[in-house]
């Protein structure tokens, strides 16, 4: 699996959106990610891990727990990861439980937790889903990278 793109908003130390473009590296690179402690080193694993399993790395957070404080109420969490795999791009996403400001009036509502996995079709240019049930990405991405 090669990383493309890590999408993180109002995720971990992360107040807005954050994005991580790995397709900007030469072909065959390795990469360090590096910075000083609270920089947001174990948030970026953090959240690959969480788009492609629904989990965090090192399984001491839950999903629910990697909103940033820092957010805006009307900003929801939500990340994103592309990769490549076996000569075809894919795409994870996922949103948590939540609340989130209410769109209407005052006070919080429960956002549902939210996900998909698709791959691009290269021949039309678009994604096409192969699934959008919270329950079946992770096996869908186990099955795909082993």
């Amino acid at each position: 699996m090669k990383p493309v793109k890590l999408v993180l908003q109002a995720f971990g130390p992360f107040a807005g959106r954050e994005e991580i473009d790995f397709s900007r590296l030469p072909p065959g690179a390795l990469f360090l990610i590096s910075g000083p402690t609270g920089a947001g080193k174990t948030s970026i694993l953090d959240g690959i891990t969480y788009a492609l399993y629904g989990d965090t790395s090192g399984g001491e957070r839950s999903a629910r727990e990697m909103r940033s404080h820092h957010a805006a109420a009307t900003l929801l969490t939500e990340v994103e990861f592309e990769f490549d795999f076996a000569g075809k791009r894919y795409r994870a996403r996922r949103q948590p439980e939540q609340e989130r400001a209410a769109l209407r009036g005052s006070g919080m509502v429960r956002e549902p937790a939210k996900g998909a996995l698709e791959r691009y079709a290269a021949d039309s240019g678009r994604w096409e889903p192969l699934t959008a049930r919270i329950s079946e990405i992770a096996t869908r991405v186990e099955e795909l990278l082993g």
